[in-house]
């Protein structure tokens, strides 16, 4: 068993927003302990302080600014482009 040590350690790294994977490495533990451990806390890995369903909404809006920029760019590619004589 795991000292209460070990607990307060990975809470601290995952206030400090690390990874499950990095506090695992870290404390040499298994992922699924350190996720057991850390269930319920805020979870400022990848989502920052939003939940996932909130991080997906904002990812949304993102990826779809980013697809309409590239469609753009490809836009203006193509109008440069020589127009081919029939």
């Amino acid at each position: 068993m795991y000292t209460q040590t070990y607990r307060k350690r990975a809470l601290n790294l995952r206030k400090q927003g690390k990874s499950l994977k990095e506090i695992s490495t870290t404390l040499k533990i298994a992922k699924s302990t350190a996720s057991l451990w850390l269930t319920g806390h805020a979870n400022k890995g990848a989502f920052g302080t939003m939940n996932r369903s909130e991080w997906m909404a904002k990812i949304r809006i993102k990826s779809l600014e980013i697809r309409r920029n590239n469609s753009r760019k490809r836009q203006i590619e193509i109008e440069k482009m020589p127009k081919q004589k029939s």
